[in-house]
């Protein structure tokens, strides 16, 4: 909250995103640690950094196409091309697994399931 408000001055509400960037992995490690003296948690850095590439590859993908196409009509299009390019690369790496989507059924209910069982295809097609 503070770092927002400190960059929210000079950066506009790009400045709150960057907050968030900053502290959300440092709000992760603290959780993470904390759980972990009352669970028995591990940590998989090799999927970890897996995700995150697949995750800046996306991020830097949009970032390009808006930069070169910037129109505010097209931010389902930007949305549709950082899928594309996170869940490409997901399958590319190997990095999901059918109990992924089973969970992510459980979590979003069925008023998402369509959606779920489109990106399992994608995913996990071979």
């Amino acid at each position: 909250m503070l770092l927002s408000l400190l960059l929210v001055g000079p950066f506009g509400i790009l400045g709150i995103a960057i907050a968030r960037g900053i502290t959300f992995p440092i709000d992760y490690a603290i959780e993470f640690w904390s759980l972990r003296i009352h669970l028995s948690l591990r940590l998989d850095v090799a999927s970890l950094s897996k995700i995150l590439l697949c995750g800046l590859t996306m991020a830097s993908v949009v970032y390009g196409v808006e930069r070169a196409f910037h129109a505010t009509q097209l931010l389902g299009i930007y949305v549709a091309i950082g899928a594309a390019s996170y869940l490409g690369l997901v399958r590319q790496m190997r990095l999901a697994r059918r109990r992924d989507f089973e969970v992510m059924k459980e979590l979003l209910g069925t008023k998402f399931s369509s959606v779920v069982d489109v990106a399992e295809k994608l995913v996990l097609a071979r």
